[in-house]
């Protein structure tokens, strides 16, 4: 079995159970504890499970959320004034989940005839009723982690956008491994949300730098520009530049 696909089976484990211990997960699975404790290590740095003792403790979908909303909060509000200041009078912008992009949504001021696709119900929520924007709300299967919607549904519904820019968010970003994410259904929303834009932008704040998580889902040449703020080392951000990226650097 597929270390990714493993993680997943531990994740719906442990999410069914609320406790389980290592040894018996690797009865469950057929493989060592030692192999268990490196895909919990996995899991653990995306805060998807918890360890307790000698077992394993989920937290909730909202808890997991509501955490990630409140890390690195102004870091994350000066990437989204930033960031909506790339948006066009009369673009098609696509706004990815997550807490970084729904900052995108709540700075975006006043827009003329600006269509934004997402799959985000939160990011939905915050447009609702804006004037001069109209708000496409793929459907899919929802996500209770991310709010959020994927599945074949929402990849067919990308195929049929063609949208000027792609904003998207990231668990984890890295020059070798490109931008990746923690599950593989988001996975395949990331791919689908990429080759619906013209220009991939993405927004993320220091910490997801030179780090990898479980999935590459785009490698770093198919990125345009990155917003993130100003924690981020100098000499990544020329790396990054050297790739033919445009580092942008929210103040």
């Amino acid at each position: 079995m597929l270390r990714s696909t493993r993680c997943r089976e531990i994740k719906k484990i442990v999410e069914e159970n609320g406790i389980i211990t290592v040894s018996k997960l690797s009865k469950i699975l057929n493989v060592s504890p030692s192999t268990i404790r490196r895909d919990l290590k996995i899991l653990g740095k995306q805060r998807l499970i918890g360890r307790f003792h000698g077992g394993i403790v989920t937290r909730s979908a909202r808890a997991l959320f509501s955490e990630r909303e409140i890390q690195n909060r102004e870091e994350k509000r000066k990437i989204g004034i930033t960031a909506a200041k790339l948006i066009k009078d009369g673009d098609t912008i696509i706004l990815d989940a997550g807490t970084t992009t729904a900052q995108i949504a709540q700075n975006m001021g006043y827009k003329k005839n600006v269509v934004v696709v997402t799959t985000a119900i939160n990011i939905a929520r915050l447009l609702q009723g804006k004037p001069g924007l109209k708000v496409i709300l793929t459907g899919g299967l929802l996500n209770v982690e991310t709010d959020s919607l994927v599945g074949a549904l929402t990849k067919e519904a990308f195929s049929k956008i063609n949208a000027d820019i792609a904003f998207l968010g990231c668990a984890a970003i890295s020059i070798d491994s490109g931008v990746m994410y923690p599950d593989l259904d988001i996975v395949e929303t990331k791919k689908a949300i990429v080759k619906s834009a013209k220009k991939v932008i993405i927004v993320a704040d220091h910490s997801k730098f030179n780090k990898v998580s479980l999935t590459s889902a785009i490698p770093i040449t198919a990125v345009d520009k990155i917003v993130t703020d100003d924690k981020l080392p100098q000499a990544y951000a020329e790396a990054l530049t050297a790739k033919g990226i445009e580092v942008i650097v929210a103040k």
